[in-house]
């Protein structure tokens, strides 16, 4: 039960090319857990992942591997884990959502494997025996008062930061009219505004510390190739333009009275307390960014420009 075994023989010499026999059986052994900590290891390094991706998939493997993670990869086959994939769904009730992100996973783990030569089958393999519709997949209903913000609420919340002005409230209005994602948002430095138009090219970024809490940093490319970008300004709001890029090119534009870099959740906490305070049911800055690409869409706005203002490579993603 506790994992030990009592070997005797007759010498020594018996003793010792038993354990040698036992170590060198145990060296070729590749527990599933080790073969995934080199994958996600070596894509982190490689600078393949973020820190933020590298930290989340090993939430999804302690989550859903643990009873299986020394597990002997070399001993599994295909069957196996399209079985363990099956029964993660049911297990846990997966969304569509959350399936991909742990079939992913077992996908570039496989991969690694195969190229280690731990295994003789492929990640397709696996993927061809699934049998899996989306009936299996639990589904999350959302009313649409919760992902947008209507025009009412707009109308409450620009009449009030712009009544109001700060710079956490001015970030706040630049994202409705903008559509940023709130990481790009408080990377932008005064250099970034030309014109009517402001260039994205960095995003912030999220890393845990072991020792608990978080380190906001500055990643010197956005989320996605497509979010590399230059967004139109209404020509209304030419006055924000003015106030945001004005100052030293490379400093940051959302600073404390410190001089210190707002981050994300800063932004987040001050659209809170706006939406507090006009009685409007909070919702994220994502859903700012929802609320701008859906009133592109309900004005028939041309598609390809509503991809480069979002920053999507695909327009389904939008829509």
């Amino acid at each position: 039960p506790r994992g030990v075994r009592q070997i005797r023989r007759n010498s020594k010499l018996e003793l010792e090319l038993s354990i040698i026999e036992y170590w060198e059986a145990e060296s070729t052994r590749n527990p599933i857990e080790d073969v995934f900590n080199e994958w996600n290891d070596r894509k982190f390094e490689l600078k393949k992942i973020s820190a933020g991706t590298h930290l989340r998939n090993k939430q999804i493997f302690n989550k859903h591997f643990g009873d299986i993670k020394d597990v002997d990869i070399s001993v599994t086959c295909a069957e196996y884990f399209a079985d363990f994939l099956e029964e993660q769904i049911a297990i846990y009730s997966l969304t569509s959502k959350a399936f991909s992100n742990l079939k992913g996973l077992c996908k570039g783990m496989l991969k690694w494997a195969r190229k280690k030569k731990y295994i003789e089958y492929t990640s397709e393999d696996v993927m061809a025996l699934l049998d899996v519709s989306e009936r299996a997949f639990k589904k999350v209903v959302r009313e649409d008062e919760d992902e947008v913000y209507n025009e009412d609420e707009m109308s409450k919340i620009v009449n009030y930061v712009i009544n109001n002005q700060d710079i956490r409230n001015l970030g706040v209005l630049f994202l409705f009219i903008t559509g940023l994602r709130v990481g790009e948002l408080v990377a932008l430095k005064h250099s970034d505004f030309k014109n009517n138009t402001v260039q994205i090219r960095r995003t912030e970024t999220k890393i845990p510390r072991d020792s608990g809490g978080a380190e906001y940093l500055i990643k010197e490319f956005p989320k996605t190739s497509a979010g590399l970008r230059t967004v139109i300004i209404p020509t209304e709001y030419q006055w924000l333009i003015d106030i945001l890029s004005t100052g030293v090119p490379d400093d940051f534009v959302f600073v404390d009275d410190e001089g210190d870099r707002l981050t994300t959740n800063s932004i987040r906490k001050r659209l809170h307390l706006i939406c507090e305070k006009n009685n409007i049911k909070p919702k994220s800055p994502h859903k700012i960014r929802k609320t701008y690409g859906s009133i592109l869409l309900d004005n028939i706005i041309d598609k390809r420009f509503i991809m480069n203002q979002m920053g999507h490579s695909d327009i389904s993603c939008t829509e």
